[in-house]
């Protein structure tokens, strides 16, 4: 799994647990701070999102080049 995906994944795994009205692995949460600090100061939900639009984004473009 690429780095992108990873992340991806991450992110969708934080999305989950709050949709499920559980916290997310706080753990998860400060990896997506660490891959996107310039969304770090947003709660969990929107960084999250933030950061699954972001990793779309790439995967899109990495489509489009091959």
């Amino acid at each position: 799994m690429d780095a992108t995906g990873g992340v991806l994944e991450i992110g969708l795994r934080v999305l989950t647990a709050i949709n499920a009205n559980t916290n997310p692995d706080p753990a998860d949460v400060a990896i997506l701070r660490l891959c996107a600090p310039q969304f770090a100061d947003l709660p969990a939900d929107e960084l999250a999102c933030a950061v699954v639009a972001g990793a779309l984004r790439e995967r899109s473009r990495a489509a489009g080049q091959d």
